[in-house]
């Protein structure tokens, strides 16, 4: 028996901390203190992500944002924005991988890159030594666990003047930039985790394979998505989606063609 106990002991501690809850903005940057990790082969700068427990969905969103579900995550990393065209090139310089083409008014290298296939997002995730995030450490990432519609809160991007989010109505090129604008531009839109750019810019692929029930059979803990299918999950939006598009819980998603790039879809990293 007192084998046992040392067991559940050993196993108990070396347990994943998890989240205080609610996660509010002071507590997120309290608790992330130093934890921070710049990841030496593109220089990401990843933002710690506690593990802990949310409920994903939206009983108000589409029918494949439900039904809302308590899901666990253990800790991990994101990227604290979009991966940028900067770092994009550098890999396909170094890899000798395919460069997207680049319209003439992307002119700075701290812009998102776009125009990148699911594909292409994972081999650069490859080649940096690191991975897509899954479906559900977007989201948590996103929006915490107190069930906000948008990263920063309640009230849609622009509500009060105050620009949050780079996206369709809100005054297109009111923060100066008529498209994309570069990473981390919009600070008051950021997450209680202090993730930028997770509503609007670009939108993200993500790990999982999409499917419209999966939220009725996927597991409680670190789901991955479905094991088949030809669609993938795109996250937050873009440039050129309405507010409502660019909520937290919104799924899209897309079929990834090698030879066909969306001109508005980008990724960031995870770890």
């Amino acid at each position: 028996m007192q084998a046992v106990w040392l067991l559940l002991a050993a196993w108990l501690a070396a347990a994943p901390a998890m989240a205080q809850s609610p996660v509010t903005t002071s507590y997120a940057k309290a608790y992330q203190q130093g934890e921070e990790f710049r990841n030496p082969r593109d220089g990401s700068v990843l933002v710690y992500i506690p593990g802990g427990k949310f409920r994903m969905g939206d009983e108000r969103g589409a029918p494949h944002e439900q039904p809302v579900h308590e899901v666990v995550l253990s800790p991990y990393h994101i990227g604290l924005t979009e991966v940028t065209w900067e770092q994009y090139i550098q890999f396909c310089k170094q890899a000798r991988h395919p460069q997207p083409a680049r319209p003439d008014w992307c002119d700075r290298d701290d812009y998102p890159v776009f125009g990148v296939t699911f594909e292409d997002a994972e081999a650069y995730c490859n080649w940096a030594g690191l991975r897509l995030p899954t479906e559900a450490e977007w989201e948590y990432a996103a929006r915490g666990d107190d069930g906000r519609l948008y990263p920063w809160g309640n009230e849609p991007a622009g509500w009060d003047g105050d620009w949050r989010a780079n996206c369709a109505g809100t005054s297109r090129g009111s923060d100066g930039f008529e498209w994309a604008s570069p990473v981390g531009r919009l600070p008051d839109g950021a997450s209680p985790w202090g993730c930028l750019d997770m509503a609007g810019n670009v939108a993200e692929w993500v790990a999982d394979r999409f499917d419209p029930e999966y939220y009725l059979t996927g597991p409680a803990r670190d789901p991955k998505g479905p094991s088949k299918g030809s669609l993938r999950v795109l996250r937050g939006g873009s440039w050129a989606s309405a507010p409502s598009l660019v909520r937290a819980s919104r799924r899209d998603f897309a079929r990834s063609f090698p030879t066909f790039n969306y001109f508005n879809v980008g990724f960031r990293v995870a770890k």
